[in-house]
């Protein structure tokens, strides 16, 4: 009787799974059928070898045949393949990006001559973590502030302190000042459009970290840390963060638990993703891809059970070792006294470093730990480090002066929020201390007034045994009967100093 309930839910399953658009992974047939790519176009479907989506009647004979065997674990099984059928699986910055634009309103200028309001309108593009794209009207002479408020309140993000808005230049994200105005940094062209009527000069901006935090248990809002999991797991892909083989192994494994879940052979099989999706292209070319394949998997499946968001966690926990996390990477040219390759300027919490480039990986040759720097000068493009061990200057050329200041408010800022960061960081471990100390305190208590408790309890008992006694006098009696009523009085506030404590 249960097997034929337990296969009537399967068929059930199974017809609905029949519904038309309705696909499943499949492990171990039709590997090649179609898989997702997306370019600048949009998504579009290609016959190649990646993810393996087939019709529900493709797993039919799958599932029947486990019902045999274990017709629970069969419709547990369907019903968990019909709940993520339901979703996209895997990054979620690939998926995103091929869905149109969102657009946002900017309110314009009120002092408008003449009330020419489309005149002083321009447009940008804002790309968030998660790969979408916004499209921003906004006024010529808005400032950073204002599409920085406007997308923060889009994305609901409440911790924005650790997000600035970046611009690229030469491959590098320079951060926007709240209080500069948009066509000081905006491409040529981007102020003068309504007037020359020239092609559209496009200006694009991105969301992205500026502050790195060193303890993840200081964030308050899981969406925060999943902004931080969106973009390290990007800037891995694209090699703006380099970790080693292995751990770029290991990350690829905590990421598709993150995104597909616990992994299950009979289901998932060894194609259920696409590589380039998780491993950098350094990696993929040092490693054979059947290697990859067979290793991925493996390591996957040592998650299960983890949860999505304890997933992102241990991601992140992984990426905060790597010696390039937090950095913020500027090229620089070296002092004409000095000679040498090329030289890269690493801005972080903690302080400068100066990184060589050799073989197109960065090598770093000397650190600056805030506490060890003396001074930072600039003097139109000349950068200067000073430390106060040795008195020895270092410096650099930038491009410009516009450049040198920007590597100076830079350092200051991330010196900033390290000193709150710390600052922040005491008061929670002095809380955590205090609070520590405070039960520990309640518990010793706690303890000593239940002991004492028991102590008056045995002392009453033991008095009236002896008051039931027929041969006990009149004074013995008195004497046990204020003895006792001294004890209430005791145990009253003995009890009220307990629930003071609680």
């Amino acid at each position: 009787m249960r097997k034929a309930l337990y296969k009537q839910k399967l068929m059930l399953l199974l017809n609905e799974m029949r519904m038309p658009g309705c696909f499943y992974l499949n492990a171990s047939l039709k590997r090649s059928l179609s898989t997702l790519s997306i370019d600048s176009s949009g998504i579009h479907q290609e016959s190649e070898h990646g993810y393996s989506l087939s019709s529900a009647s493709c797993l039919e004979a799958e599932l029947l045949n486990e019902a045999k065997n274990s017709p629970q674990g069969a419709v547990s099984a369907a019903f968990s393949l019909h709940q993520k059928g339901k979703r996209y699986l895997g990054p979620e910055f690939v998926k995103v990006a091929g869905d149109p634009a969102m657009p946002l309103d900017l309110p314009g200028s009120i002092a408008s001559k003449k009330g020419k309001v489309h005149l002083s309108q321009r447009e940008l593009s804002v790309i968030i973590p998660n790969g979408q794209c916004l499209d921003v009207k906004c006024d010529v002479n808005s400032k950073g502030s204002d599409v920085f408020d406007m997308v923060v309140a889009y994305t609901n993000l409440v911790e924005h302190f650790y997000f600035g808005l970046a611009y690229l230049k030469d491959k590098e994200f320079f951060f926007l000042d709240h209080f500069t105005k948009l066509y000081k940094v905006a491409p040529s062209g981007w102020k003068d459009q309504p007037k020359k009527k020239t092609t559209i000069v496009n200006f694009t901006l991105f969301l992205r970290i500026k502050f790195f935090i060193e303890n993840f248990s200081l964030i308050q809002h899981s969406l925060t840390r999943h902004q931080y999991y969106l973009q390290l797991r990007k800037d891995i892909l694209e090699e703006r963060l380099y970790c080693s083989d292995e751990t770029a192994l290991l990350l690829a494994s905590l990421a598709l638990q993150v995104e597909y879940g616990d992994y299950i052979s009979e289901v998932h099989g060894k194609n259920y993703y696409r590589v380039e999706h998780y491993i950098p292209p350094s990696v993929m070319e040092k490693m054979a891809l059947t290697c990859i394949k067979e290793e991925l998997p493996r390591l996957h499946s040592t998650y299960f059970n983890l949860s999505e968001e304890e997933a992102e966690l241990e991601f992140l926990k992984v990426t905060q070792q790597l010696q390039e996390y937090g950095v913020l990477f500027h090229r620089v040219a070296r002092d004409k006294k000095t000679t040498g390759g090329e030289v890269v300027l690493g801005i972080c919490a903690k302080g400068i470093i100066v990184y060589e480039v050799k073989n197109n990986s960065r090598i770093a040759s000397l650190r600056f730990q805030w506490r060890e720097t003396e001074r930072i000068t600039f003097n139109r493009k000349k950068f200067t480090v000073q430390s106060n061990s040795d008195g020895k200057k270092h410096t650099f050329i930038t491009e410009n002066s516009k450049t040198c200041k920007y590597l100076i408010e830079l350092c200051s800022a991330q010196h900033k929020f390290q000193m709150q960061m710390n600052s922040r960081q005491l008061n929670q471990t002095a809380f955590e201390n205090e609070e520590h100390v405070f039960t520990s305190m309640v518990s010793n208590e706690t303890r000593y007034a239940r002991r004492r408790r028991f102590e008056e309890m045995r002392n009453i008992s033991r008095s009236e045994t002896m008051l039931s006694r027929p041969n006990l006098d009149t004074t013995s009696v008195g004497a046990m009967s204020k003895s006792c009523d001294n004890l209430t009085d005791t145990m009253a506030t003995s009890g009220g100093t307990n629930y003071m404590w609680r």
